[in-house]
Parts: C-alpha cells; structure tokens; sequence
C-alpha cells in the first residue's frame, strides 16, 4: 500500500463517536474530550484494526466502565446481572460481545466511502493488559492520532472512557 494511499484513513471524530453509539445504544450519548493533564483510566479491552494488507494501524481501548455500561445497555441486559457483574469485575460473554459489535462497528469510521480507498477493519478484542508488541509499538509511535473522552449518557455522570489511536500511514514506510 503506498503511503499518499495509507493517509486516506480517517480519523474519527468525536461527534461521529457519539453520534453511532447514540444510535445504536438508542440514548443520547456525549462524548468529552480529556482535559489536558487529565489521565485516562486503565483500559480494559482494546479492539485491534488491520489494514488489507494485515498491518495493525488502530486501536481503540475502552475502560471496564464502558464495556460494562455500553455492553449491557446494548442487548438490555437486566440491572441485577449489570451490578453482580460490576462486583465481579468480569464482563459476560454477552456484554464482551456487545462491546465486540460496538468496536467492529466504530472501525467503519476510519474507513472512507469511496471504491478502492484502503480500509481497516476489527480483527481482534483482546484485554487491554494483553495488547501484543505490534499494539504496544503503536501506542508509542511519535506520530500516532489520538482521542481520548469521557463518555455519558446526556445529563447523567460520566458512563466510561474511551481512547481511539490510529496511524495516519502505513507504518512499513
């Protein structure tokens, strides 16, 4: 893939963020970008994106707040097993595959709608403790992209956080 090609993918923006977890979350949702200084809380999953040609040029991590949060509400899994699953601190698998879904489906906002633009897609949802070398690399590189939010329901407290990296090129040179 050539370079003036790889620059092609796009960053998403906060507002497109919002707007599809909105709609598939059937609330209003806000995002919030981090002020500076403020940390991002440990992620606890990572959604890894290839590009055709299987080289990692995104990540997007998401805390434990927001899987719990957005996995439930996406299927409307019942408060009760919401709160025992918050004491566990393990998602289940249903939450973990709704979170799958909601990060499979931000992956079609790094991709631009035209025929033969290059395109990333979700390949893997692994703990966020468990990145591979390749995603820790990313995560260090001087020119990665980034967005990190705080992520609400419209007028309720902070739901979660999120964190989207992306590399603007293809990282072979």
């Amino acid at each position: 893939m050539s370079t003036d090609s790889a620059l092609r993918l796009l960053m998403p923006s906060l507002d497109e963020l919002e707007s599809v977890l909105s709609n598939l979350l059937n609330a209003p949702v806000r995002g919030d970008r981090l002020r500076k200084g403020e940390v991002m809380p440990d992620g606890y999953l990572a959604g890894l994106y290839h590009d055709q040609d299987d080289i990692l040029r995104a990540i997007i991590q998401v805390d434990f707040a927001f899987a719990l949060d957005c996995g439930a509400r996406l299927s409307m899994i019942p408060v009760g097993v919401v709160e025992e699953t918050k004491a566990s601190g393990q998602l289940t698998e249903t939450m973990t595959a709704n979170v799958h879904e909601i990060l499979n489906i931000f992956g079609l906002l790094f991709n631009e709608q035209r025929p033969g633009a290059p395109r990333v897609r979700l390949v893997a949802l692994v703990g966020a403790n468990e990145l591979p070398d390749e995603a820790r690399a990313l995560l260090g590189h001087p020119k990665v992209q980034g967005i990190d939010a705080r992520i609400s329901w419209k007028g309720i407290d902070a739901r979660g956080f999120l964190s989207v990296r992306m590399l603007p090129f293809d990282p072979r040179g």
